[in-house]
């Protein structure tokens, strides 16, 4: 998406931090000017929420879970 999008912005709306997990709703936003999935670029701005997921142990992350509704975002960047 970077690629595609590279005045991409992440922005940290909410954040729960628990012993070994941490939680973040995030909203990624950017001008579509590169292909994105092997699609042209269209240069319309789309805007997404995303929920990450983060598991520590030994103060690394282990493991990361994202979820996002890629058809929303795909739709703003064709409509």
């Amino acid at each position: 998406v970077r690629a595609g999008m590279p005045d991409l912005r992440y922005t940290i709306e909410d954040m729960i931090i628990g012993d070994d997990k941490a939680v973040a709703r995030v909203a990624l936003a950017g001008t579509n000017t590169g292909p994105i999935a092997g699609r042209a670029p269209t240069g319309k701005r789309a805007t997404v929420q995303q929920i990450f997921v983060f598991h520590f142990a030994g103060g690394q992350i282990q493991q990361e879970w994202v979820s996002f509704e890629r058809s929303s975002f795909m739709q703003q960047l064709e409509g």
